[in-house]
């Protein structure tokens, strides 16, 4: 059995196509068959012990298919689960290995002189290397920060507060953008609350059971759930920065991984969403409209769509910027988490990616907003423009810029 349990009724599947018209990749990539053979035609295969559908792995996991489907069949959760089976002839590859494990990546990253690792990383003979390895030369790989976000957490002067609340980091933060990090303490801080980091969390699991190690998962979900359900039950609100982290969290170890947690699903709070609160509640000011002369424009997560609580750090820049911010609505960035950075994969993310590109280029913005990590890479990579987390506007762009504590 794969090890992603939860039993699912393919036949709730009509055959409509609604996923496959959805689905980017399917779009950019005549060789996949689309989420419907991937998903409940596959399923049906697989709960057969027949070998599920070939090409399955060209699946992104970016859930567009999810959110198309009339019926609300959970057709990536199939796929998952037929990319993750034991008889589905697929083994992971070394660039699934490196691409699932980036906690342990950057645990020996660490070991050595960031200027060294920075040097590594963006050369010609590095890329060569991680090239034949499986990760495209081509890609817009971040670079590990030359301190991770746990660390300059711990360094902080601590602020106490009887208002507390739990942060959830997850794995790009920590170890690529630990300002972005910084940035939500800091604003959470000047609302007189208190941040915890919890010891102990890991990775929320997604670059694993997306890369074919939904074991490896199950244990991290075991872990973080075991953490988190302390928080919430005593009442403490917990948030997270990431999109993909927060749906990973609130719904996907239960679907995934029923045996690994117990008890009530976590509730997750997204960042800018506990922000907005805060101004709602007039616990937090903020001053609209000053930004300095900048415009943005927005992009949404996928994972962010699929969860169906709308789009909070859009909404939260409007409220600040107003017409200074657009939303892009152009689709999916194609990046998928770490999906384009593999080879044989990088061509697909940029055709999926190019609506966005070419809206972000003609917007004229100063600068790309998303929630998402390896989106705001993506539309780096993809436009030159720079890219920053809905916080860190926030932070740098409203009354709260330049505060000391």
């Amino acid at each position: 059995m794969p090890p992603i349990k939860k039993e699912i009724n393919p036949d709730l599947c009509t055959g409509c196509s609604a996923c496959t018209v959805s689905c980017p990749v399917a779009q950019a990539a005549p060789e996949f068959p689309g989420p419907k053979i991937a998903g409940p035609v596959s399923e049906r295969f697989r709960l057969s012990g027949v070998a599920g559908a070939e090409r399955i792995s060209y699946c992104s996991n970016c859930k567009n298919c999810d959110i198309a489907c009339p019926r609300g069949v959970p057709v990536s959760l199939m796929t998952m689960a037929a990319l993750n089976g034991q008889d589905n002839g697929i083994r992971p590859s070394l660039n699934n290995l490196i691409l699932a494990n980036g906690p342990a990546m950057a645990r020996v990253a660490g070991i050595f002189p960031h200027f060294l690792v920075k040097f590594a990383m963006e050369s010609r003979l590095s890329r060569l290397i991680l090239d034949g390895l499986g990760i495209d030369k081509r890609s817009p790989l971040p670079v590990f920060a030359g301190e991770y976000f746990p660390d300059v957490f711990k360094k902080r002067k601590k602020f106490k507060s009887d208002k507390k609340v739990v942060l959830f980091s997850g794995c790009f933060i920590n170890f690529y953008d630990p300002e972005t990090g910084t940035d939500f303490v800091d604003i959470l801080e000047k609302a007189g609350y208190e941040v915890i980091l919890p010891e102990g969390l890991v990775c929320c699991g997604l670059p694993m059971a997306a890369n074919g190690f939904a074991g490896k998962a199950a244990k991290n979900a075991a872990v973080n759930y075991g953490i988190l359900k302390k928080y919430c039950g005593e009442g403490i609100p917990v948030t997270a920065l990431c999109p993909s982290c927060a749906l990973m969290l609130t719904r996907e170890y239960g679907e995934m991984f029923p045996e690994a947690v117990s008890g009530e699903p976590l509730a997750v709070a997204d960042a800018c969403s506990f922000i907005a609160s805060l101004m709602e509640k007039g616990e937090l000011e903020a001053r609209e409209g000053n930004i300095g002369g900048m415009s943005f424009i927005y992009h949404a997560p996928c994972h962010l769509r699929a969860a169906g609580d709308g789009l909070p750090g859009y909404e939260l820049l409007k409220r600040l910027a107003g017409d200074a911010v657009k939303n892009a609505s152009a689709g999916c960035c194609g990046i998928a988490g770490s999906y384009g950075f593999k080879k044989g994969k990088y061509e697909i993310g940029i055709k999926v990616g190019r609506a966005l590109f070419d809206e972000v280029k003609k917007s004229g913005a100063s600068l790309a907003v998303s929630e998402c990590g390896t989106c705001r890479v993506q539309i780096t990579g993809g436009t030159g423009v720079r890219a920053a987390h809905p916080v860190s506007v926030v932070k740098k762009f409203t009354v709260l810029s330049g505060f000391t504590r």
